[in-house]
């Protein structure tokens, strides 16, 4: 789960719903006025998986921007994510 806040402060903008996805294409999937939640499993969305001990999966995919304003650059932002069985 990858929740987002729609409002760039830096830029004072605020992000439509359908400006983000999250790796390979997958939108947000529950929509809120104050932030957006991307809920998928981990094996979709090219969501990357390894194993960096016994105890600790890392968790690797990336959030893109593709703003609907021209004058605005897309972005990629990479996300990480560990969990560990101890």
């Amino acid at each position: 789960m990858v929740s987002v806040i729609p409002v760039a402060e830096s830029r004072n903008l605020y992000i439509f719903a359908d400006e983000l996805h999250l790796g390979m294409g997958c939108p947000a999937n529950r929509i809120h006025t104050y932030v957006y939640e991307f809920i998928y499993l981990v094996r979709d969305c090219g969501i990357r998986t390894r194993v960096v001990s016994e105890e600790t999966l890392l968790f690797q995919t990336e959030l893109y921007f593709t703003p609907r304003n021209i004058d605005h650059d897309p972005q990629e932002i990479h996300l990480e994510c560990s969990t560990s069985s101890v």
